[in-house]
């Protein structure tokens, strides 16, 4: 088998170095490859894979070369940092209690509750006349603002997926008095179709709104402050369009920093992150 990059390396150097400052240890892989390629091919550089071995002083993988028959070519100074496994250098992170999981769901949970709680929410910038526009509240859910972001996320689907998201607003026109049941759909990242629903009264904008938000979701609109996820649901999140990234990072002045705003990676850590 001949697999050679323009550096003149094969396989073999690949898993014995990977990177300057960390390996993959990744003794069973190295087993596999040997037989398939060429153990003491040299780069462009003269350097066989036990050249690069001996460098970096992991003495298993040297062992395992050196029982293959594997020769020296063109010898090179031995690193002054000695390699570590990635994992190991990394295992607060692969053996960590953190759920993500719940983390990512508490922090949306959080998110979305400020979204149905805000002081004003803008009308969505398809509405015909927006400005003559204003998104209502319903009085019975705390004057919560009658306006929702669903999002629907297939990966099974197609050859690409499905991510969809599904937007409602109940909407008052302030000159004639009307009610307009917004809705806007189609795949995250596009504009989507959207459509105008007029209503004469709030009572029926509502029983509509109430009635879709159902079909999508599997809750009661009345219920919203207890939502929670059906399967192949629309699922409630927050509309993410203004969402500012800023405000997630630690503010300090780079001027005088802080002991809590300096980077608290160990030095291994930060070498192999300096790599890339």
């Amino acid at each position: 088998v001949r697999c050679v990059q323009e550096t003149g390396r094969g396989p073999i150097h690949y898993i014995v170095y990977p990177f300057e400052y960390c390996n993959y240890h990744n003794i069973e892989l190295l087993e596999m490859l040997i037989p398939l390629f060429d153990i003491n091919r040299t780069d462009n550089d003269g350097h066989t894979p036990l050249d690069y071995a001996e460098q970096v002083q992991i003495q298993e993988i040297i062992d395992i070369l050196e029982e293959h028959d594997a020769k020296k070519g063109k010898s090179l100074p031995k690193s002054s940092v000695k390699q570590k496994p990635i994992l190991e250098e990394v295992d607060w992170l692969v053996n960590s209690d953190i759920d993500t999981e719940q983390d990512c769901r508490a922090y949306l949970n959080e998110r979305i509750t400020k979204s149905l709680n805000k002081t004003e929410v803008e009308v969505d910038g398809k509405v015909d006349q927006q400005f003559l526009c204003e998104v209502v509240k319903d009085s019975r859910q705390d004057s919560r603002y009658m306006s929702v972001y669903l999002v629907k996320i297939d990966q099974a689907k197609g050859q690409y997926g499905s991510n969809l998201f599904y937007k409602m607003q109940l909407l008052r026109e302030k000159n004639i008095g009307i009610y307009i049941l917004f809705t806007r759909w189609g795949k995250q990242g596009t504009d989507g179709q959207y459509q105008h629903t007029p209503f004469p009264s709030f009572e029926e904008g509502l029983k509509e709104f109430q009635k879709i938000f159902k079909q999508k979701t599997g809750n009661d609109w009345q219920n919203i402050g207890n939502f929670s996820s059906k399967d192949k649901k629309y699922d409630l999140q927050v509309e993410l369009k203004k969402f500012d990234l800023l405000e997630q990072f630690i503010q300090f002045d780079s001027l005088n920093p802080k002991d809590d705003a300096r980077c608290q990676l160990r030095t291994a850590e930060k070498q192999f992150i300096s790599s890339f």
